[in-house]
């Protein structure tokens, strides 16, 4: 039951790398009609458009890196985890019911409806993620022991055939014919957690060049793409970036296996690991419902920096302290 490090730091970076996606997308309002947008028409609102894009890129990955994490090490397990369902399902109802109870005393924002909803977490989907990330537990054992069953080349062709029927790069394949609008279906999730396996499973992936240099060429692709999709909106611009089942899907795979090759054992790495299995609680606390908009428009006030030239180094520096917090 050892840890190994390099995965706990990704978990650690992972979930700051959310808090910053949250900036980004929660903040600017991204998900309804009060978008905020960069002006363009001048120099630091234009720097400030492509280093949040360049950013946002990066920091997208976040959820698929965790759902790999999830493949990695469950993909030889072909017993049900009840310990990690309950686990998942208690921290998730405990902040959940809690932070609806306190808004509900403390504010007039929530009704009887609303604090009704804060204590049944998965029925009314208060956090899609875990909901779809207990669903795949609960069906893990089962899809263990399919891959636990095929030989090498079956398990390829299986990957095929999930990674056509949940991606979708600029409306092919078929990831929106299955209901995988964003990348945050069940099916998807299925994909990402034989991928993960995959790479413990077999060692690794099979690469003829420097995994680095196609990780930053994708990368690079991706920013590049989305930047210019962006540019062609005029002086307005919203941030673009790419759904979880889009070009995230492969930077998210690259990056996933460049950190399993890692080697972190000097002592900074190590102490960032110890507070891994704390950080879930980071995105039940902040993604709240209640929480949300109120954090980042009213504690953050992301709007007020968006066209400031500290807007990138604030981006950064108050995700690290929410974070720490």
């Amino acid at each position: 039951n050892k840890r190994l490090v390099n995965f706990e730091v990704l978990r650690v970076l992972s979930m700051l790398f959310i808090v910053v996606l949250h900036f980004l997308s929660h903040g600017l309002h991204l998900f309804d009609d009060q978008t905020i947008y960069f002006k363009t028409d001048n120099i630091v609102g234009l720097v400030n458009y492509i280093g949040a894009e360049l950013i946002l890129n990066l920091v997208n990955i976040s959820v698929n890196i965790y759902v790999l994490i999830t493949g990695y090490f469950l993909i030889s397990k072909t017993n049900l985890k009840f310990d990690k369902i309950f686990l998942v399902w208690f921290q998730t109802f405990f902040y959940s019911s809690i932070i609806g109870f306190v808004f509900f005393i403390c504010t007039d924002a929530l009704d009887v409806f609303d604090l009704f909803r804060s204590f049944l977490p998965f029925k009314s989907n208060v956090y899609w993620f875990v909901t779809k990330y207990m669903a795949l537990i609960a069906l893990a054992p089962f899809v263990s022991i399919i891959a636990t069953k095929v030989s090498k080349k079956q398990y390829q062709l299986l990957l095929c055939i999930m990674i056509l029927l949940t991606t979708e790069i600029y409306k092919f394949p078929f990831a929106y014919n299955f209901e995988n609008d964003m990348g945050n279906s069940l099916l998807f999730f299925i994909t990402l957690f034989l991928i993960g396996g995959y790479i413990r499973k077999y060692d690794g992936l099979s690469f003829q060049i420097k995994e680095k240099f196609i990780f930053l060429c994708i990368y690079s692709i991706t920013c590049i793409w989305a930047i210019i999709k962006g540019l062609s909106y005029g002086k307005n611009i919203p941030l673009i970036g790419f759904p979880y089942h889009s070009m995230t899907f492969i930077v998210s795979i690259l990056f996933f296996y460049l950190f399993s090759q890692f080697n972190c054992s000097n002592k900074f790495c190590i102490l960032i690991s110890k507070v891994a299995p704390y950080t879930f609680g980071v995105y039940l606390i902040s993604d709240n419902t209640f929480i949300r908009y109120w954090l980042w428009d009213n504690i953050v006030c992301v709007k007020e920096y968006v066209n400031s030239m500290f807007f990138i180094p604030y981006a950064i520096m108050s995700s690290v302290v929410i974070l720490l917090v």
